[in-house]
């Protein structure tokens, strides 16, 4: 007792402060009555001298001056009204006084216009109080009851009248009845004593945007994620200044018909809420607030449970769960929900909807080799007409799948070759790179072109010792040559030497200082044309008188075939000088050698490398172990012509073809094809980037092409390649 005479000494202290408050002097008026004090009938005439009276009701507003007009409004009420107004009547249902039913009944119906349909009122708070409230009110007005029989009907009395009677056993549940959507009468009649509460609800759709009267603003962000899911991002913050925080703080998202959510999932992607649901067809998150100056964010992943087309527009209610009336609402739309139609839904199981059809042709298998017997393979598939997804054949009455084979739409070489390298930028002994360079400066001692005149190259040059790639892996092939073999090169000359000799290629035992076994070079004395040696089975085959005046500053095809009748030399797919055989004695030719490799642009023959000079560029090594037909060397020359025509006479920087890129200038066995998927020049290809395979070819950018009249400074200082200039001008 001691307890509740300090509280309400406390409260009658203080009432004074709260007089201003209407929702505080509510509940403080409530209590002084609930404790008999001397303060209860000040604080009620402070209270009364507060409320609002309109024709039909009473009621009481934090808002000063507030009107509520049910036709735009409806039953929402603003701020804590209800809970005010509930516990004014609660203050009224212990004052005999003034609990007259014409003064009761304005705040049971005000507070009545504000019940939903469902007989509840904005929050769980307001519909506990205001049941309380109108509870213990009518309890005190209806002492004396008996049963009440209600009838009802609509029209001018032709449609059935609808009866309910209510006793002692039924008076406290709802009774709902549905009213036929039409325009006219609406009939009742009650028979009874007591008090009763009759009540209806008239429900309409018209949207209306909350947007410039909002205290909040909000970006809202779609994705569209195919026809079965879709996701919605909101983010909010206050637009007004003077509102440090709000209560509870919901995002109540309308899904479109048909989907819903997984709530565990989204409580995972939304860690600052205090709850995720999904009710009524909505899902709300809850957070504990929305702090001024800060934003909340909030995502929501949908998806479809069920086959409903043409998804119309839905809403976001965004608000206070305590102060209702801060709101926004919005409407969006998802557009790839909004074209469906039924049968883009359903698919063929819809009625009228087209059945399973075949897809066009697929590619199931594209040429990756540019060798051999290759062709494209495309197939196709059943699927549904209207969704696309695959289904099972025996709905398009098959068994297998359609099949289309055809050639391949690039040039193809006619035989694989054993040994295949592009040559590309050879600046280290990359692991599996059949060639190695040799007294090539590394990346950090000279950067290199990537190539030359439009085509990915290595470039050697003659210095104190002369640049060279060396092969060994062509010993393996070359021991014993039972078939022949046959070599192809694309070469560039920048200038021949005029006192030494110019091998491009050459094999030989390394250990022995023995001049080679096979070589071809081109001789600096006489007619200084190009020579072809290969001294193997005890036979020297010799081609000689091998023009190479048109040669320089172009990019050749040389290929070389040899068996044990004849050696051949084809330049540009034509065969070029005069054929002879020789009988040898040299030892070197009737047995193989021990230490042999495979030189291109030098002689292995280690002591006349000071002699030799080989200043240009080298390209695509092929090496068969047979010996390649006339036809086949033409259709090799082919498989480079368009590529070597564009380089030498349309403009010296060719698009180079994906299939060609891949085959020249390789990066990794493990690059995907999307680091080849479109055509590149040399320059393109040194600013090429790619998410999947960046970098895809080095350049520097501070790399400068240096104008220098000595020839060997202007070729070999560092630079990137430049398109724009005419290397065929260089002196």
């Amino acid at each position: 007792m001691e307890f509740l005479r300090m509280t309400r000494s406390y409260l009658e202290r203080h009432l004074r402060r709260v007089k201003g408050d209407v929702y505080a002097l509510a509940i403080v008026t409530y209590a002084l009555h609930l404790l008999g004090s001397t303060e209860s009938q000040t604080a009620f005439e402070a209270l009364e001298d507060l409320a609002v009276v309109e024709e039909n009701y009473r009621y009481w507003s934090k808002r000063e001056g507030h009107r509520y007009n049910n036709l735009t409004e409806g039953n929402r009420s603003h701020g804590r009204d209800v809970e005010t107004t509930s516990y004014a009547l609660l203050t009224l249902s212990l004052r005999s006084e003034e609990s007259s039913s014409s003064y009761v009944y304005p705040i049971v119906n005000w507070l009545i216009s504000k019940q939903n349909s469902h007989g509840g009122f904005g929050n769980t708070q307001e519909t506990v109080l205001a049941i309380q409230a109108m509870s213990a009110v009518i309890d005190r007005l209806n002492r004396e009851y008996g049963d009440f029989i209600v009838r009802f009907g609509q029209g001018q009395g032709n449609e059935p009248i609808q009866e309910v009677q209510l006793n002692e056993e039924n008076l406290l549940r709802d009774h709902h009845f549905d009213l036929q959507p039409n325009n006219g009468f609406l009939s009742l009649e009650v028979t009874g004593l007591g008090v009763a509460v009759a009540q209806m609800s008239v429900c309409y759709n018209v949207f209306e945007e909350t947007d410039q009267n909002s205290p909040f603003e909000c970006t809202m962000d779609k994705t569209d994620s195919g026809k079965d899911q879709s996701g919605l991002q909101l983010c909010c913050r206050f637009r007004k200044k003077g509102i440090d925080q709000t209560g509870t703080f919901v995002y109540e998202i309308k899904l479109p018909s048909g989907f819903t959510i997984d709530v565990q999932e989204n409580e995972y992607k939304n860690l600052d809420t205090k709850m995720v649901e999904f009710r009524n067809g909505s899902a709300n998150l809850y957070f504990d607030k929305l702090v001024n100056n800060d934003e909340l964010c909030g995502t929501i992943e949908m998806k479809r449970y069920q086959n409903i087309a043409a998804s119309q527009s839905s809403w976001v209610r965004i608000f206070d769960y305590y102060q209702p009336e801060r709101e926004l609402v919005l409407t969006y739309s998802m557009k790839n929900l909004a074209m469906l139609d039924a049968c883009s839904v359903c698919g063929s199981k819809c009625t009228g909807c087209t059945d399973a059809i075949l897809s066009a042709w697929k590619l199931v298998y594209k040429c990756e080799k540019l060798c051999g017997d290759e062709e494209e393979r495309y197939e196709k598939e059943c699927i549904n007409a209207y969704t696309r997804e695959n289904m099972d054949l025996m709905y398009c009455g098959i068994t297998e799948r359609p099949q289309m084979r055809k050639p391949c739409n690039h040039n193809i070489l006619p035989v694989c070759a054993n040994i295949s390298t592009g040559l590309w930028n050879q600046r280290t002994n990359v692991e599996g790179e059949p060639c190695v360079p040799v007294n090539i400066p590394t990346n950090s001692q000279r950067r290199q072109r990537i190539g030359y005149s439009g085509i990915p190259a290595t470039g050697l040059r003659s210095r104190s010792k002369q640049e060279y790639l060396s092969c060994p892996v062509f010993s393996e092939y070359l021991q014993q040559p039972a078939n022949g073999f046959s070599v192809s090169l694309l070469i560039y000359v920048r200038q021949f030497s005029v006192n030494r000799q110019t091998y491009f290629f050459s094999y030989g035992d390394i250990e022995r200082n023995a001049r080679p076994l096979i070589s071809l070079r081109r001789v600096q004395w006489s007619t200084q044309d190009a020579r072809l040696s290969v001294s193997l089975n005890g036979k020297e085959y010799r081609v000689n008188k091998i023009s190479t005046h048109s040669w320089l500053n172009k990019w050749v095809h040389i290929l070389v075939t040899w068996n044990d009748e004849s050696a051949v030399v084809f330049v540009n797919g034509v065969s070029q000088g005069k054929s002879f055989l020789l009988r040898t004695n040299y030892p070197q030719a009737k047995r193989p050698p021990l230490n042999a490799s495979f030189y291109i642009g030098q002689t292995t023959k280690r002591k006349l490398h000071k002699n030799t000079a080989f200043t240009g560029y080298v390209s695509s090594l092929l090496f068969w172990d047979s010996v390649l037909s006339h036809q086949q060397v033409t259709e090799t020359y082919a498989f480079y012509r368009l590529l070597l025509h564009r380089a030498n006479v349309v403009n010296g920087s060719p698009e180079i073809s994906p299939s060609m890129l891949r085959f020249l200038a390789p990066i990794s066995t493990d690059m995907p094809d999307s680091c080849f998927r479109k055509p590149l020049t040399l320059q393109r290809m040194q600013n090429y980037e790619s998410d999947e395979c960046y970098p895809m070819y080095e350049t520097r950018e501070d790399e400068i092409l240096k104008v220098d009249p000595i020839y060997e400074q202007y070729l070999y200082s560092d630079f990137v390649y430049n398109e724009t200039l005419d290397y065929n001008e260089m002196p």
